[in-house]
């Protein structure tokens, strides 16, 4: 009997001290979040459920919990931290001070709260975020991000899960609780890695002004997870809204954190490039595309199509294979048909992959218009009818009647090709001069320019001789020596003639008058 007695007091007793020190606890304590420098705040509500007043300390379980690689800390102390007494069914509020060092790493710090009351120990989790450098001196001034939300990812169902290339869409509210105006509002949202601390993606909202009082609300951005985002890391978006230019007058952010994963299969395209931009019909034209395999296991059969937004230009890769995270770079070339008609021509890149999945580059600040343009024509050169001119008379070489159907700007030059030698005037305009001072041939080239081709044509000037002075000075004979100067070839000719006619009448002469008749 004395031994069931006892067993059944020692069973009163715990019991009794169950009832008596019973504490009703949160699981998590988060402060709020600060940037390095500042110092971080928050409470922990600690309830007595139990029938007797307790009385408690609360201290960190680690506190290397809550320091960076680098050994940067964050100092965590709370208030009171001994000696604690709670009345029974009362509760009591514990404030939580974390000051965090300059250098201590973009992150969310976490680690364990023991409540003791000199018997027993129970935890609470403790998170302190740090941001990264959101605003320049911390949150300022009279603006408030009143609202923020992150739409729902049709791929994951969540508005906290995303995959490698995933468009990331917020709605944002932002707020003026001050008494002045706020001009230049600056309206931001920022993919931050806080594993890596640094921001991998970022989207900006026009400027805009606040009166006192007022609120600008459904602000939508949108942010694309970078498809060389490294899964393993811890991500965040940041909104922010601030004074432009003034920071350290006006600037506050909110923040949510976002899952990045990496799908099974999935793969991401990239047109980066066109060349030329501009290409003249019956040309080719370069497509150049990344594509990058985003999922986790390998791909094969893969390839690219790249096509105009009527469809009508188009081409495709042959296929090929892709390991996980790794990408390649495709060149498809397309002929511009010589019928096509003249105008602009938006493109986009597919990529097609397992078993007729497919992805496209739907952002439009990445879609590239093409213009394709008439083929310039050829100028035609005149240079004028060919002329037959006097000497020492003004030669006028006029080329005014060239042409381009283009009806682009002609540019001229004149060059003499042959014949006799003289110096052009004017010879880079439409029309030149010369004056031949001697007779002769002499031979020209027109040739004229539209920018981007040309043409030439030919013209021959023939000279004649002229009675006119040429400026030399000549010495005149007197006339009747000049006359009989020129008669002299006459003269010279008549006497050679009579004395032809004399030798001939001698020899007759000497034949048949000379012999000697004998009598019959």
């Amino acid at each position: 009997m004395k031994k069931l007695n006892l067993l059944l007091g020692i069973l009163f007793l715990v019991i009794l001290s169950t009832s008596v020190f019973s504490l009703s606890l949160p699981s998590t304590v988060t402060l709020d979040e600060k940037q390095a420098g500042e110092t971080a705040t928050g409470s922990l509500i600690i309830t007595n459920n139990g029938a007797n007043t307790v009385t408690l300390s609360v201290y960190l379980q680690d506190s290397s919990d809550f320091e960076d690689e680098d050994e940067d800390a964050i100092s965590v102390s709370f208030n009171p931290a001994s000696g604690i007494s709670i009345p029974a069914t009362q509760s009591k509020t514990i404030a939580i001070s974390a000051i965090i060092d300059d250098n201590v790493d973009s992150a969310t710090y976490k680690g364990n709260i023991v409540i003791f009351d000199g018997t027993t120990t129970s935890t609470v989790k403790l998170a302190v975020p740090v941001a990264p450098e959101i605003c320049e001196s911390g949150k300022q001034g009279d603006l408030k991000i009143s609202d923020y939300s992150i739409k729902k990812n049709p791929d994951t169902d969540a508005d906290d899960e995303f995959y490698l290339g995933n468009d990331i869409e917020v709605e944002i509210d932002v707020d003026n609780n001050g008494d002045d105006e706020v001009t230049d509002i600056v309206v931001e949202a920022i993919l931050y890695d806080l594993t890596e601390g640094e921001d991998v993606a970022s989207a900006q909202a026009d400027k805009f002004d606040l009166q006192d009082g007022k609120d600008e609300t459904g602000i939508k951005l949108t942010l694309k997870v970078p498809t060389d985002a490294d899964p393993d890391d811890t991500y965040a978006v940041y909104f922010k809204a601030s004074e432009d230019g003034s920071e350290e007058d006006n600037c506050q952010y909110e923040s949510q954190e976002v899952d990045v994963k990496t799908k099974d299969y999935d793969m991401s395209i990239d047109l980066q490039s066109i060349n030329p931009s501009t290409v003249n019909c019956g040309s080719n034209v370069d497509f150049n595309v990344l594509v990058k395999n985003t999922g986790s296991k390998d791909e094969s059969n893969v390839y690219v199509k790249v096509q105009d937004s009527t469809k009508y230009l188009q081409g495709t890769t042959a296929s090929f294979d892709l390991d996980s995270d790794e990408d390649t770079s495709k060149i498809i070339t397309i002929a511009v048909p010589n019928n096509i008609t003249a105008g602009s021509y938006t493109f986009e890149a597919f990529i097609y992959f397992h078993d007729g999945e497919y992805k496209s580059d739907l952002n439009t600040a990445n879609k590239i218009t093409v213009s394709c343009e008439v083929p310039n024509k050829a100028p035609v050169a005149n240079a004028g009818q060919d002329q037959t001119v006097s000497a020492n008379t003004l030669v006028i070489l006029d080329g005014s009647q060239s042409s381009d159907a283009d009806g682009n700007q002609l540019t001229y030059k004149w060059e003499q090709i042959g014949g006799m030698q003289t110096q052009l005037t004017n010879a880079n305009a439409n029309i030149a001069t010369f004056t031949p001072t001697s007779s002769g041939a002499y031979l020209f080239k027109l040739t004229v320019n539209d920018g981007k081709l040309e043409s030439s044509d030919n013209i021959l000037i023939t000279v004649s001789g002229s009675t006119l002075p040429t400026g030399n000075v000549v010495y005149e004979e007197d006339s009747i020596f000049g006359s009989m100067r020129d008669a002299l070839p006459t003269i010279a000719w008549v006497l050679g003639i009579i004395i032809l006619l004399l030798g001939i009448t001698f020899l007759v002469k000497m034949i048949f008058f000379n012999r000697k008749y004998e009598p019959l």
